[in-house]
């Protein structure tokens, strides 16, 4: 599935043989696109029920306030991707919104983690896999 928001583009893929959804953004993770990828997430979650969540941001811009990457779990809660669910997400750079962001959603019960490394970013999906 492919779709775009004014400053952001992504696409969803299901691989049912890992039970992962595996997410791709590309632009400017605003609020509005923000909210309109996390709908779509939800979507894909609530159809597939995946196991983990592998997300990548590396050619996305994360540019939300503070109070709103405080409210992001909240919004994934919405869009029916709920605690402890596994989501591992892969940025070019962890910056400190990225780090606040990965806290805000530990703080909520979900199990995720930022990471500049795709291989460990599966790495520690599968060992995450055997907590659930």
């Amino acid at each position: 599935m492919r779709r775009a928001a004014r400053c952001m583009e992504w696409t969803l893929h299901y691989l049912p043989r890992k039970a992962v959804l595996l997410a791709r953004t590309d632009g400017v993770y605003e609020l509005e696109a923000a909210q309109l990828f996390v709908q779509a997430l939800g979507l894909g979650y609530r159809q597939h029920s995946p196991q983990v969540l592998l997300i990548d941001r590396r050619r996305s811009e994360l540019k939300l306030s503070t109070m709103n990457i405080y409210a992001h779990p909240t919004a994934y809660r919405q869009a029916g991707i709920a605690p402890p669910a596994i989501i591992a997400v892969v940025v070019a750079a962890i910056t400190a919104d990225e780090k606040f962001l990965e806290t805000a959603f530990w703080n909520q019960g979900y199990q995720m983690k930022t990471f500049c490394d795709w291989r460990l970013a599966v790495a520690w999906v599968r060992g995450s896999r055997r907590l659930v």
